[in-house]
């Protein structure tokens, strides 16, 4: 049984079914490649980014996708129509089982941060972790347990990975950025997931004239940074007011205001066209 299903239905290749207890996730006998969008006033956002990154995830793997991007968004748009979905997040998971590939599409628990959090800005903590192939989007089962579980126990919202070699590339689930002297640093694509928030920051980050360095801050320097935050699919971006011990009060920063207001009105727009 799949516990973070919610909603009466599932996809399975465009089909629908009752999520209820449904036997395909007994089969699943490898971790699957997948992919999470966010549903904002019933309408999948982004799609066409996520998409991209899930074709270019199975290349990683010497894969070909079966089901292209307008069988995706359609599916898409049935099972927010049959599970009457307003707000909530859809996984999408391609695996193959007995050789047959398929695309299970279901509507799943969907946390999303307290208003409070933008407003105030959150905690987090380091979680020593090598991330063997960042680029490539695998659910990866017991590290979402054990990292989800730290973050619980040291009261905090996320976690930042840090290596063996005191490189600090990203969250446990979301994309990191620090700043200093009006310059944003963050981690080459090649170290981490390529998260769809990500990309859109970096281009609304050139968009405003802000510098960007693609550059991983070592443990060494986190103290010397005068803020940072996070972005993800369902965080959108999260302002850090701690790390580590280290006030940053990032939600005060000029910076980090205009990223926030700017990834609202990209939301805003896109749902516009595309609803």
């Amino acid at each position: 049984m799949n516990k973070e299903i919610i909603g009466n239905y599932l996809l399975i290749n465009g089909k629908e079914e009752s999520a209820k207890d449904n036997e395909i996730f007994s089969k699943l006998d490898k971790a699957p490649i997948y992919e999470v969008f966010t549903v904002e006033d019933s309408c999948a956002m982004f799609v066409e980014s996520h998409m991209e990154r899930l074709e270019r995830t199975a290349k990683s793997l010497n894969e070909k996708l079966g089901r292209d991007e307008n069988q995706i968004a359609k599916d898409l748009k049935k099972l927010i129509k049959l599970n009457s979905i307003e707000r909530s997040n859809i996984k999408l998971l391609r695996a193959n089982i007995d050789e047959r590939e398929y695309y299970i599409i279901y509507e799943m628990t969907a946390k999303y941060p307290e208003s409070k959090f933008k407003r105030d800005g959150i905690k987090a903590v380091f979680y020593d972790f090598d991330r063997k192939n960042p680029n490539i989007k695998i659910h990866l089962t017991d590290f979402k347990r054990d990292v989800a579980n730290f973050i619980e126990s040291q009261n905090a919202f996320e976690a930042v990975l840090r290596r063996t070699d005191g490189g600090l590339p990203e969250g446990s689930r979301t994309n990191a950025y620090f700043i200093k002297d009006e310059t944003v640093y963050t981690s080459p694509g090649e170290e981490v997931l390529r998260g769809i928030t990500r990309a859109l920051v970096l281009k609304l980050l050139k968009d405003l004239g802000i510098e960007v360095k693609y550059q991983t801050i070592d443990y060494s320097e986190y103290e010397k940074m005068d803020g940072m935050f996070f972005s993800g699919t369902t965080i959108d971006i999260m302002p850090v007011r701690e790390l580590n011990g280290k006030i940053y009060n990032s939600q005060d920063l000029d910076i980090v205001k205009k990223v926030v207001k700017g990834y609202e009105d990209m939301k805003k727009n896109y749902i516009k066209e595309h609803k």
